[in-house]
């Protein structure tokens, strides 16, 4: 897979840990982030995912990884709580963290250098001018528009909690994305009750008042 998006020009990859069989030792990961920084030979980006790939990749084994992988920068610290997501700034000062979207606030005031979010991808507005609002030290205008982000998110991931993907589905059409189904697996659609309350709450998020700078 890495060499397929490098074929087709990417600038570099993101990789989760080797996962499935969750019993892997600690070696056997550094040799696996090894082999791949040694054949690819560009950039990567860990997502650091304890829930999926069964165990968390901590201070100790990053530091490893970056010995054995320089082509390492950064990691998105899934599940990570905001104070251990900073112990990683402190310790990589040269590295690029990630959080998710509820720690963009205060994280990015304080060396995370970004969020990962799928319930945010669905209000993409939104999201470029908080970074905008953060980066010029707006920070009244940031809180405020993280308020805003983090309604959105709450929504999107109760629903996805009940129903599965099927709320992506529906804001990814809401942003003019036309597909007949979610792109990975059958999903239900929504119940309308619940889709009419995606889309209000999507379409608010988008064209708030807030937003204007952006229009």
């Amino acid at each position: 897979l890495g060499r397929h998006a490098k074929a087709a020009g990417a600038d570099a990859v993101a990789l989760v840990g080797p996962y499935y069989y969750r019993d892997r030792t600690v070696d056997e990961i550094v040799l696996h982030f090894e082999m791949v920084d040694r054949e690819l030979q560009m950039p990567i980006f860990i997502y650091n995912n304890p829930e999926y790939q069964g165990y968390p990749i901590d201070i100790d084994l990053y530091r490893r990884l970056l010995a054995r992988a320089p082509g390492i920068f950064g990691a998105k610290l899934s599940q990570s709580p905001l104070p251990q997501a900073l112990e990683y700034v402190r310790a990589f000062p040269d590295q690029r963290f990630f959080v998710v979207g509820s720690g963009m606030m205060p994280g990015m005031t304080q060396g995370i250098r970004g969020f990962i979010s799928p319930a945010l991808s669905l209000v993409p507005e939104l999201a470029v001018e908080l970074v905008r609002a953060i980066d010029a030290n707006d920070l009244d205008r940031a809180n405020v528009l993280s308020e805003r982000a983090a309604d959105a998110t709450k929504l999107v991931v109760s629903m996805w909690k009940k129903h599965g993907r099927s709320p992506y589905a529906e804001g990814l059409r809401l942003l003019g994305l036309e597909f007949q189904k979610y792109p990975r697996w059958p999903t239900p659609p929504l119940p309308e009750e619940d889709r009419l309350e995606l889309v209000r709450v999507l379409r608010r998020a988008r064209t708030s008042d807030l937003l204007v700078a952006t229009a």
